[in-house]
C-alpha cells in the first residue's frame, strides 16, 4: 500500500513535509543542533568573558558572519518547531501553557540559585546589604522577561563586568515570539493559513526594505530583539510551506553562500536572514549522528541557563589563569553536567505534568 507514495516522492525531489512524514513530525537532526548552537555560543562567549570584549573584534573577523549566524538560527528552528507544536495543539491556551511549563520551571531555578547562592558566595557586599539590596529583588523579574543582568556587588572585577548571565536578553524577543503567535491563534489568524503567511510576508517585507534603506538591521556584536522575532516567524513560515520546499543539499549549500554575502553588505542583514533559516531547518532534517552520553535529554536549554554565570565565575576565580580555550572547555564540561541536572531534575519531569493540565 506504500509503495505508490514512496515510489512518487522517489520520482520527484524530496521536500521538507516528505522529511517531516518520514520521522512523524521531527527532524532528526533537531536536538543536535540546538545542543551543536548552545555549545558554539558558549565557545564564543569563552572570548569575551575570559579575556574582555575588547579583545576580540568579531567585526573584523573573517568568521564574522558564522558567530552572526547562530542566535538567528536559533529562533528560525525554534519557529519552525513552535509552529509545529501550534498546529497541532490547535489551542491557544494548551500553546501558551506548554510554552510556560517549557520555559519558566527551569529559568526560575537558575534565576533564583544565581541570586541566593551564587551571588552570595562572590558579591563583595556584606550579605545582609546584599539581600537587603534593591538589585536582589528586581534580578528575579529575570523569570518573566524584565530582564536585569546585574547583582550587588557581583563580578564588578570580571573583563566582562558587572553581569551576571548576559544570556538572558534573549528571553524577551522568546517571550514577544510565543505571545504573538499565541495572539494570532487566538484571533484564528494562524489558522487561516493564507492570511497568517500574507501577515509575515507583509512585515518580513517592510522590516527588509527598513534595513535595506536605513540599516534598520544592522548588527552590532549581535542582530536585534526585532531580527531575532523575525526570525522566529519565519521559521514559521518554511513550516507552513514545508511541503513546497525542496530537501536538497544543493540548495542548502547555495543558501549558506548568499547568506555569508549578504551578511557582509551594509542593509543586506534581514534579507541573509530568509537563506540563513533554510541552512538551519536543512541540517535539523539531516540524520546527524548524536553526542554520546548528550543523547539521553534535551540539554541545550540548560547550556544557555548556565553557561554564562559559569563562565563569569571561572573568570572571576581564574583571572588570566588559563587562556581562553582551556578555560572554556572547562567552563563547558561544568555546564554540561548542570544542564543535566536541570534535565533529568527539572524540566523532564515539570514536561511530564503538563498533560495533567
Amino acid at each position: 500500500m506504500n509503495e505508490q507514495p514512496n515510489s512518487a516522492i522517489a520520482a520527484r525531489s524530496p521536500t521538507l513535509g516528505d522529511v517531516l512524514r518520514a520521522h512523524k513530525g521531527l527532524g532528526p537532526g533537531f536536538d543536535t543542533m540546538r545542543l551543536a548552537l548552545s555549545l558554539a555560543i558558549m565557545v564564543v562567549h569563552s572570548v569575551t568573558l575570559m579575556q574582555g570584549i575588547a579583545y576580540f573584534d568579531y567585526r573584523q573577523w573573517w568568521g564574522y558572519p558564522l558567530f552572526l549566524a547562530l542566535l538567528p538560527m536559533f529562533f528560525g528552528l525554534s519557529g519552525f518547531l513552535v509552529t509545529g507544536s501550534a498546529v497541532r495543539l490547535r489551542s491557544t491556551s494548551r500553546f501558551m501553557l506548554n510554552r510556560g511549563f517549557r520555559i519558566i520551571p527551569a529559568l526560575a531555578v537558575e534565576v533564583t540559585l544565581s541570586a541566593i547562592v551564587l551571588g552570595a558566595i562572590v558579591t563583595t557586599l556584606p550579605l545582609a546589604e546584599y539581600f537587603t539590596h534593591p538589585q536582589f529583588w528586581a534580578y528575579f523579574q529575570n523569570i518573566v522577561g524584565i530582564i536585569h543582568f546585574e547583582l550587588p556587588g557581583v563580578f564588578l572585577d570580571n573583563p566582562f563586568p558587572g553581569t551576571v548571565n548576559g544570556n538572558l536578553w534573549t528571553l524577551q524577543p522568546e517571550y514577544y515570539c510565543y505571545l504573538l503567535l499565541g495572539a494570532l491563534m487566538w484571533s484564528r489568524v494562524f489558522f487561516r493559513t493564507r492570511l497568517y503567511l500574507s501577515v509575515i510576508v507583509f512585515f518580513s517585507a517592510a522590516l527588509i526594505l527598513a534595513d535595506v534603506g536605513w540599516k534598520f538591521g544592522q548588527p552590532f556584536y549581535a542582530v536585534s530583539s526585532t531580527l531575532l522575532v523575525f526570525c522566529f516567524f519565519i521559521g514559521s513560515l518554511i513550516f507552513l510551506l514545508s511541503e513546497h520546499i525542496p530537501f536538497n543539499g544543493r540548495l542548502a549549500i547555495a543558501a549558506a553562500v548568499i547568506y555569508w554575502m549578504l551578511s557582509e553588505v551594509p542593509g543586506g542583514t534581514a534579507l541573509a536572514m530568509l537563506p540563513l533559516c533554510y541552512v538551519i531547518v536543512y541540517l535539523g532534517m539531516c540524520k546527524i549522528p548524536k553526542i554520546k552520553y548528550l543523547d539521553r535529554g534535551d540539554y541545550s536549554y540548560g547550556i544557555y541557563l548556565y553557561g554564562f554565570p559559569i563562565q563569569q565565575t571561572l573568570a572571576h576565580y581564574f583571572p588570566q589563569a588559563l587562556p581562553w580555550w582551556a578555560m572554556g572547555a572547562i567552563s563547558i564540561g561544568i555546564t554540561i553536567f548542570f544542564s543535566m541536572l536541570s534535565w533529568h531534575w527539572i524540566e523532564k519531569p515539570v514536561l511530564a505534568l503538563k498533560n495533567k493540565f
